[in-house]
């Protein structure tokens, strides 16, 4: 129990690092800086999670093969290729969409670094990250991601005595953010994983098969990533910077909240790959990951005022909704991490697929049709989870019903 509270505290504790640096890019150069960076997160999150979330639930479920080393060694090959494909694939979006900015001096070549970087340092991170989890070697991963997320903040704050230029701040946080992901997933991984191998056998061995099952995995969660993705590029494009630095610190902290039941699938997916998801098992989680998002709600409520306050944001009506309705969504996220973990446990990623796409079309349709208003903005992120909680409980109900 120890190692897991060590992993839990660790993972929680580097999720903050990176809203500190945005709180001190928005304290130092103002909410453009704040904004700016929050879309590069959003939109490596986005990119790389066709790879990291493709990869990951493959690692943790590892033991359900006969070779599991093998395996582990395939899944990560694969994922170093289509980290290929992925930059190429980002270099053309960005340079055909040609984004806009509120920083000053800040350049799409400057945009396409950054946000290669912190893609590529996501997907190392997501390898290392369920390899451990796999290995069960939790207090590992807790320092582990201590290190990945701690070195870039205490680096580019020491750097920010000498330089102030935000534009510079946040290229080198994403330089140094791969750097410590990169030595992470080195020193996790030498003593286990053969690199001489994966690099000879990453284009052998049924290459298209195993990409195909690579995407089949991932399509679940890249829906996910790129429907935030364009609900945070809509309101960047929408509203003025402070109503975008509210609602980007806003889905800062909601990403705080529903880190820790995605952390804990680390833990209970495996048991639920070898119970073969007991009730008993899937009570459990649902009833945690409740408890999780409650504590969070009420956490949010009581630091509203304080936020706002730090953050120099207007305490306005139309602010504080916006706020607590993101978090709000924390509850329902949590919610359909259970879920979702479910049908990672029994391997049924296409219906994962399915509702996905129904979440993200509610999400961005709302916001297309939805009078230009932020509450409105957070309230299509409410109502997109409200509606794919009920399609799994629905599914998952159906599911119960013909095993008995």
């Amino acid at each position: 129990m120890k190692d897991k509270l060590i992993m839990v505290a660790g993972i929680g504790t580097s999720k903050m690092m990176q809203l500190l640096f945005s709180f001190y890019l928005s304290y130092i150069f103002g909410h453009s800086a704040l904004a700016t960076f929050v879309l590069i997160v959003t939109l490596a999150a986005a990119v790389s999670s066709i790879i990291s979330l493709g990869s990951s639930p493959q690692i943790i479920r590892a033991g359900a093969y006969t070779e599991p080393k093998s395996y582990i060694e395939s899944v990560i090959g694969t994922a170093f290729i289509l980290s290929i494909i992925m930059i190429i694939s980002l270099v053309v979006f960005l340079y055909v969409s040609q984004p806009k900015f509120f920083l000053k001096n800040f350049t799409l070549n400057d945009y396409l670094i950054s946000t290669t970087c912190v893609s590529l340092s996501f997907i190392l991170y997501s390898l290392f990250q369920s390899f451990l989890s796999y290995r069960q070697q939790y207090k590992a991963l807790g320092f582990y991601s201590i290190f990945t997320y701690l070195i870039p903040f205490l680096l580019c704050i020491l750097i920010g005595f000498f330089i102030k230029d935000a534009k510079f701040l946040i290229v080198s946080y994403c330089w140094l953010f791969i750097v410590s992901n990169a030595i992470a997933f080195f020193l996790s991984t030498k003593d286990e994983i053969n690199y001489k191998r994966i690099i000879l056998n990453s284009n052998r061995d049924h290459f298209f098969k195993k990409i195909f099952a690579s995407l089949r995995v991932a399509i679940f969660g890249f829906i996910t990533m790129l429907s935030l993705y364009l609900l945070i590029k809509f309101v960047n494009y929408s509203f003025a910077p402070q109503e975008i630095a509210v609602f980007s610190v806003g889905f800062q902290f909601f990403q705080i909240g529903v880190f820790l039941p995605s952390v804990l699938g680390s833990v209970f997916v495996p048991i639920l790959v070898r119970n073969k998801s007991s009730s008993n098992d899937q009570k459990k989680m649902k009833l945690i990951y409740i408890f999780i998002a409650l504590f969070w709600l009420l956490l949010s409520i009581v630091l509203v005022y304080p936020v706002f306050k730090l953050y120099g944001f207007e305490i306005k009506k139309e602010f504080i909704l916006t706020f607590l309705i993101i978090q709000l969504c924390v509850l329902f996220s949590s919610i359909q991490a259970f879920y979702i973990q479910n049908f990672v446990a029994t391997g049924n990623f296409g219906l994962l697929a399915l509702v996905s796409c129904v979440w993200g079309s509610i999400l961005l349709m709302m916001q297309i049709f939805s009078p230009a208003n932020l509450v409105y903005s957070s309230v299509s992120l409410l109502i997109a989870y409200l509606v794919s909680n009920i399609l799994f409980a629905i599914i998952l109900r159906k599911k119960e019903m013909i095993v008995l």
